[in-house]
């Protein structure tokens, strides 16, 4: 027993997880989802109309969809979320490498007051790939290197690889360039990493730009959700019991042994961090991701900065998945459950066609009168409506609280045209980085803003038309059926415009958000004091505010954090009172 318990005391740490508490009636579910599906899926061939066009165009459709299903559920299964573990930062070498491309130079000075500020840092270090003199100046003033190598090859991977070739630290601290990290980010992380198997520590992206009209009032808290909700919230954590979290591009510590075992940051596609984090875990190494906000960012102000974002997201997912040797299809060295995760994170990003032909495919069956099934319509209904229903609120169970049906309809309806476009990367490697601007005009001219309200237009008026036939005497099954689902698109995509028109007309009339008013190190205290239940005047003055936080509550929200939001408006000290809503 002796010998037993030196050689266990002697054993090397590993990092330990704790499976949050659940129903027992969960996995049970998806198993009777699973016994639905296999012979759903052989009857919904059977029923399609090969002979015309819309029978197999939303077979295919509904088959992508049964299988994004089948992969969220049956990964999403668990939730795991690492235990901390105490350490002395004297024992680690940090560094901070925060990579700039056209940022504005006061959103670079709060990145880099905040990185000064983290208890642990040895040197902080700002990358660009061109001389920019005024982020010379910030960074002279606040006495941090500053690293413009004169080129942009290889975007932002090449950009954090020279960070690399400049630094000889072990560990490595990386920020984009508009995240205000907290202080005690590495007594939070560091620990996990006496584990010697671990290659990077990934911390949830969280944003303090709560006006940007990705955000949308939640369990009566406003800004309570936005489309990554379920992402950072279950997705990923759920990604530890396989270990198979990604790097995200921030908020994150890596370790440079890992990184210098793949030859640095991944090149060659334009999302480098999850092709990244996909070669390290091809090499045997793991991930730890903690659902802990370590770092606040700010997320796209306009539409157009949007659909810029997502469009890249999808290209890089296309290129990484069907393009490159290190598809996780084919690269060696992942488990099977890494696979599949990863598979799983790659193709969600080509929803695009699948959403673009549950939009079209209504619209053209109105007009041509087609039937995309053979049998009795009234017995279709029945069973792929129980199908879908159930499908549907299996997903809301698995989100434990993240998900709000409507939002997230609306959101993947106005994303299809960046992720349809996206797909290009399958046909064509796009390699050029455009970064999202984090500041900026809230209306900004784009081609996608106007074919959604085409599309808007166009699906109200065949519903119009549809509409106008039931009323004719003609209650065809095609026509009701079209009708109904026209008139739900048009719904999802209306929920989806007119609170962007809202937010639009508000950035020209209203006065512009406290962040927007403060800069360098009066920024950086109000976003923390903003998550720390403090609001800070302008002044400086430090207000005192509770925080409302919600338990992790078995089988809802895993470890959700939700703050009260304050807003502020020169003048009007009223604006300082908190919002009345209350976590749930």
């Amino acid at each position: 027993m002796t010998a037993t318990a030196s050689a266990a005391s002697e054993a090397p740490y590993r990092v330990e997880y704790e499976r949050l508490p659940e129903p027992w009636w969960m996995p049970w579910l998806f198993w009777a989802w699973v016994a639905i599906a296999v012979p759903y899926v052989p009857w919904r061939i059977y029923a399609t109309n090969w002979a015309n066009w819309s029978g197999p165009l939303l077979l295919a459709s509904e088959l992508f969809a049964i299988m994004l299903a089948a992969l969220f559920l049956g990964t999403a299964q668990q939730i795991h979320m690492p235990i901390h573990r105490p350490t002395d930062l004297t024992r680690w070498v940090v560094d901070c490498l925060i990579p700039t491309h056209l940022e504005p130079a006061d959103v670079i000075e709060c990145t880099v007051i905040a990185a000064l500020k983290v208890h642990g840092i040895r040197e902080v270090i700002v990358l660009a790939n061109f001389e920019r003199p005024e982020v010379r100046a910030v960074c002279e003033r606040l006495r941090v290197r500053y690293l413009p190598r004169g080129s942009n090859e290889h975007a932002k991977a090449g950009n954090l690889n020279t960070g690399l070739a400049h630094s000889d630290a072990a560990f490595l601290l990386h920020l984009d360039a508009d995240y205000i990290v907290r202080p005690e980010i590495l007594q939070r992380v560091m620990g996990w990493f006496d584990d010697p198997t671990v290659a990077f520590v990934q911390g949830p992206q969280t944003y303090y730009n709560h006006d940007s009209f990705v955000f949308r009032t939640f369990r009566r808290i406003r800004a309570g959700w936005s489309e990554q909700t379920m992402f950072y919230q279950v997705i990923q954590p759920s990604k530890n019991r396989w270990n198979a979290a990604c790097f995200v591009g921030s908020c994150a510590v890596m370790r440079r042994a890992a990184l210098d075992s793949i030859g640095g940051f991944a090149t060659g596609t334009v999302t480098e961090d999850i092709h990244t984090s996909l070669r390290i875990h091809a090499k045997g190494w793991s991930s730890v991701y903690t659902n802990e906000p370590v770092a606040y960012g700010m997320e796209a102000p306009s539409f157009k900065e949007f659909y810029n974002q997502r469009r890249r997201w999808a290209a890089g997912a296309a290129t990484i998945g069907f393009r490159s040797a290190d598809s996780p299809l084919r690269i060696p060295g992942l488990t099977l459950m890494q696979r599949i995760n990863y598979f799983n994170s790659i193709i969600t990003h080509a929803q695009g066609p699948l959403r673009a032909a549950f939009t079209f495919a209504p619209m053209l069956c109105l007009l041509t009168f087609a039937v995309p099934i053979h049998i009795n319509v009234a017995w279709f209904i029945v069973v792929s409506l129980g199908f879908s229903t159930y499908s549907a609120a299996l997903g809301w169970i698995y989100s434990r609280g993240a998900m709000h049906f409507i939002h997230n309809e609306a959101y993947l309806y106005a994303n299809h045209p960046g992720m349809s476009m996206g797909m290009a990367g399958l046909f064509k490697v796009r390699r050029e980085f455009v970064s999202s601007r984090k500041t900026g005009k809230r209306t900004e001219r784009t081609w996608v803003r106007w074919y959604l309200w085409l599309l808007a237009t166009a699906m109200l008026a065949t519903g119009g038309y549809g509409l106008a036939l039931i009323l004719a005497g003609n209650r065809s099954t095609a026509v009701l059926l079209a009708t109904v689902f026209i008139a739900m698109n048009e719904f999802f995509l209306l929920w989806f415009l007119i609170p962007l028109i809202r937010y639009e007309h508000r950035g020209r009339h209203a006065p512009p958000p406290a962040y927007h008013t403060l800069t360098g190190e009066d920024r950086y205290r109000y976003v923390m004091g903003f998550y720390d239940g403090r609001y800070v005047m302008p002044s400086g003055i430090m207000v005192d505010r509770p925080v409302k936080t919600s338990r992790i509550r078995p089988g809802r929200r895993p470890g959700w954090v939700q703050t009260r939001v304050f807003t502020y408006e020169p003048g009007k000290p009223e604006s300082l009172e908190p919002e009345t809503a209350t976590a749930t």
